[in-house]
């Protein structure tokens, strides 16, 4: 029977592994997640834009604009005494803005980030969510 691992679609009963079909395949499978969870330009053409290093264009949080919050972040908040109006103050107008490039190509993020009373608040954001989709925050550097 084939072996129940990632390797699953490349061994079958007793066969091996082709090293180039599965760097075939891996790239394959990246390009069709690129493609798949690719931000559109639409889901954040209301949205105020900076841009930033030149080509690149990131959306802003509009005064008053709504900010939805996933579990993860409200607890990361509430453990690193993150609050709300930290959170909005860093989305509406950041020191620094920069996609995070430690997030899986299924999961991409942008990290805003600003300094509050001395620490660096770093936000990090869905990108295409509209509304604002904050996954993660924390302290920069702590």
């Amino acid at each position: 029977s084939p072996t129940r691992s990632c390797r699953s679609s490349y061994v079958r009963a007793g066969g091996s592994l082709n090293r180039a079909a599965a760097l075939a395949r891996h790239r394959w499978l990246l390009a069709e997640a690129r493609a798949i969870f690719a931000p559109t330009a639409p889901t954040v053409s209301s949205m105020p834009r900076r841009i930033v290093s030149g080509a690149i264009v990131e959306p802003l949080l509009p005064p008053g604009g709504s900010i939805n919050y996933e579990p993860h972040a409200l607890g990361r908040m509430a453990e690193f005494g993150i609050t709300p109006q930290d959170v909005r103050v860093t989305l509406e107008s950041p020191d620094q803005l920069r996609p995070a490039r430690d997030r899986p190509p299924t999961d991409p993020c942008n990290i805003y980030l600003r300094s509050i009373d001395g620490r660096r608040c770093k936000v990090y954001v869905r990108i295409g969510s509209d509304p604002m989709v904050v996954a993660t925050v924390a302290w920069h550097g702590e």
